[in-house]
C-alpha cells in the first residue's frame, strides 16, 4: 500500500464542500463518488469520518481524527505516598 503524504484532519464531521476545498478536488466529484455509493447528497451536508475516509483515498489523501485528548493537557500526577501531604480538612456549613 502506498505511503499517504497528504494529511486532513476533522473532527467527526465535514461538510463535502470543505472536504472538497482541503483535497483541491471538485466538490461534484466527490459528489458523484458518493451517488455511486448509494449515499444521496448535496456540497452542503456534512459526512460522518468513515465517509470522508473512503473518498479521501481515492484522491491519496489520509484523514485523521483532529478530536481533543485530554490527556496531552494534564500534567503527571505522582501519587506516591511518601510523596502526599497531611492537611487539614475543610468543612463547609450551608443553610438558610
Amino acid at each position: 500500500m502506498a505511503e499517504h503524504k497528504k494529511v486532513i484532519r476533522i473532527d467527526e464531521t465535514i461538510t463535502v464542500a470543505e472536504l472538497s476545498q482541503r483535497m483541491g478536488v471538485k466538490g461534484s466529484e466527490l459528489i458523484k463518488k458518493l451517488m455511486a455509493a448509494g449515499k444521496m447528497m448535496t456540497v452542503n451536508q456534512p459526512v460522518d469520518f468513515d465517509t470522508a475516509s473512503l473518498l479521501a483515498v481515492d484522491y491519496q489523501w489520509k484523514v485523521e481524527k483532529a478530536g481533543f485528548d485530554i490527556e496531552e493537557y494534564l500534567p503527571e500526577i505522582s501519587e506516591k505516598p511518601e510523596d502526599l501531604q497531611i492537611r487539614p480538612p475543610v468543612v463547609t456549613i450551608m443553610g438558610h
